[in-house]
């Protein structure tokens, strides 16, 4: 994938997500209809090119800038709570939907990592493991989780350092 702006493709994503919102803002707010036009042509084309970087903080930023900006109207149909409930409970449903089906590796090793920072927290809850300590603590907290499962495994593909 050939990116122009970065070499991590997640921030060029994030970057056109927050373009998205003034996007969405002027289609929702503009008096003429040519620019409400080219504006939503505008924003149907980032809408692609955050599927194409496959950037689930991108699509998320999008769907909150949207939420953001209808927020006002949706308040005008619907009552304040339930504007925010069906935001809410949209929100969770797609960012349980992207974790599934985008990037699945990532995200398994994502809940590999936060498995183990949880048994961190859970010795450490209270004073924590002190100033930039967590990186070398995570560490043997992975190998001692290596040592009594397989290395032959998912979670060995994806385990990393972590920063």
């Amino acid at each position: 994938m050939i990116n122009i702006l970065h070499q991590n493709t997640s921030i060029t994503a994030l970057q056109i997500s927050i373009i998205l919102g003034v996007l969405f803002w002027i289609c929702i707010n503009s008096q003429k209809r040519y620019l409400r036009l080219l504006s939503l042509l505008a924003a149907v084309s980032a809408i692609i090119l955050i599927i194409v970087l496959q950037s689930r903080t991108a699509f998320l930023a999008s769907f909150a800038a949207g939420f953001y900006v209808l927020y006002p109207f949706l308040i005008k149909k619907i009552s304040k709570g339930k504007t925010v409930l069906a935001g809410v409970i949209i929100f969770i449903f797609f960012t349980v939907i992207l974790s599934l089906i985008s990037k699945t590796d990532s995200t398994q090793g994502r809940w590999f990592i936060w498995k183990n920072s949880f048994k961190i927290w859970q010795k450490n809850w209270f004073l924590g493991v002190g100033h930039g300590k967590f990186n070398p603590e995570y560490n043997h907290y992975q190998a001692d989780f290596f040592s009594n499962n397989s290395i032959i495994s998912k979670n060995a593909m994806l385990a990393d350092d972590c920063y």
